[in-house]
């Protein structure tokens, strides 16, 4: 079929002839898809990130060849394009504008987020939803891969510490957001000097300390992974809380599920391993949960 006077064929692989392409961070399957679209475009496909690369096309914000393309000398001289941008190219049979494509500041980013009052913490969530980032409520060593905190205090920043997990200030996001690429998150450290100041209260600490119940709870729970635990790690999700896959000396409290009632040797065993963290029940989270209150397990 002609388009203007010439194929179809003819004109898409004329699209691309001054692309040199290269991938990053995309399955086998996908990255097989997007480079035999380039290919069929005219564009040059090299695994290689180099001076001569003009497009990477990448899902997540993060890895070698994205850290290498946002730092000098490569900064500004390559575009950060989704994997969409090929496609849509190769659908329209058109070469479409890289800036309405890009790979979102903080793509594929898993993000949590702590020490603010609700309002500040809604907001901050808000804005890495809109960068392509996912808001992890509860910190998790394996799915989280940034801290935004407000200092370096709370159980989350401790457990962060403990898991290498990057710890940053909010201003990470917006500056990030701002040039359109996730930042070097070494440059957005927490000061040491933040660990001593005394954060003075405001009246949203309240509110904000009622509907995070859980923020300072580094939590440990009993037995072999059930459906139990699994109900229990969504409701200390609901209350910001942080659970550790292994027991060590940073819990704060150990949970008993229902189906292991304890003994009192077993009790003080526990206990010892975590440094006298509290024995709490399983239904102490339920009740929190629904309380958005303290109880006298602490």
């Amino acid at each position: 079929m002609n388009v203007n006077g010439e194929t179809k064929s003819a004109k898409l692989g004329r699209l691309m002839t001054n692309v040199v392409l290269c991938t990053t961070g995309l399955s086998a399957i996908e990255r097989k898809e997007i480079c035999e679209m380039a290919h069929a475009m005219g564009a040059v496909v090299d695994n290689n990130l180099s001076n001569q690369t003009t497009h990477l096309v990448c899902r997540v914000a993060k890895g070698a060849k994205y850290e290498a393309t946002t730092c000098p000398p490569l900064q500004g001289h390559i575009h950060l394009v989704s994997p969409d941008y090929v496609r849509l190219c190769h659908k329209t049979i058109a070469r479409l504008v890289e800036g309405k494509y890009p790979t979102l500041a903080l793509s594929g980013l898993r993000v949590s987020i702590s020490g603010f009052d609700s309002v500040t913490k809604m907001t901050l969530r808000e804005k890495v939803l809109s960068a392509g980032g996912t808001y992890v409520p509860t910190l998790d060593v394996a799915n989280t891969d940034v801290l935004v905190a407000h200092g370096q205090t709370g159980a989350k920043y401790s457990a962060a510490v403990a898991w290498k997990i990057s710890c940053v200030s909010c201003q990470w996001i917006d500056d990030s957001i701002a040039n359109g690429y996730c930042l070097n998150m070494s440059d957005y450290t927490l000061e040491k000097n933040e660990f001593r100041k005394k954060r003075k209260r405001r009246p949203n600490d309240v509110a904000a300390k009622h509907g995070h119940v859980f923020d300072n709870v580094i939590a440990f729970i009993i037995g072999q992974q059930s459906e139990a635990s699994t109900d229990l790690d969504m409701l200390l999700s609901r209350g910001e809380g942080t659970r550790f896959p292994v027991l060590m000396s940073l819990v704060t409290h150990l949970i008993l599920p229902p189906s292991l009632p304890p003994k009192d040797d077993q009790t003080c065993n526990w206990s010892k391993h975590a440094n006298s963290a509290h024995l709490v029940p399983a239904t102490w989270v339920a009740e929190l949960t629904m309380t958005k209150q303290r109880s006298t397990f602490h």
